[in-house]
């Protein structure tokens, strides 16, 4: 549906308009305005799914980097001489029984 805007003038006392015209009419279509309102409310809701998608792209890349800063203070902590906090002995055990094929087993504690 069209929408229109309709402006009227009417003659107070009839020195405004020649003689004869009691009033005066415009119409004028709103279209233009509809359309410019749309293509604004298109370009908010752009901006706030960009917005979005940057927050989100930040959030998401920032657990991604979780295992690797955890490796990262691993290694510098091994390159420091340190021992790091979750890192468990290692001891090496040959199999007790001689009749099996020699295998040897890690057992870490």
């Amino acid at each position: 549906m069209k929408r229109l805007r309709a402006h009227a003038s009417h003659s107070s006392n009839g020195q405004r308009y020649p003689e004869g015209i009691v009033s005066v009419g415009i119409v004028k279509s709103l279209g233009d305005v509809d359309l410019t309102l749309q293509l604004l409310l298109a370009d908010i809701i752009a901006a706030l799914g960009g917005i979005f998608l940057i927050f989100a792209g930040m959030f998401l890349s920032g657990r991604a980097l979780i295992p690797i800063r955890r490796s990262w203070d691993k290694q510098t902590a091994w390159q420091a001489g340190e021992r790091p906090s979750d890192a468990g002995e290692v001891r090496f055990e040959p199999d007790a029984d001689p009749t099996r094929t020699p295998v040897a087993r890690f057992r870490i504690t």
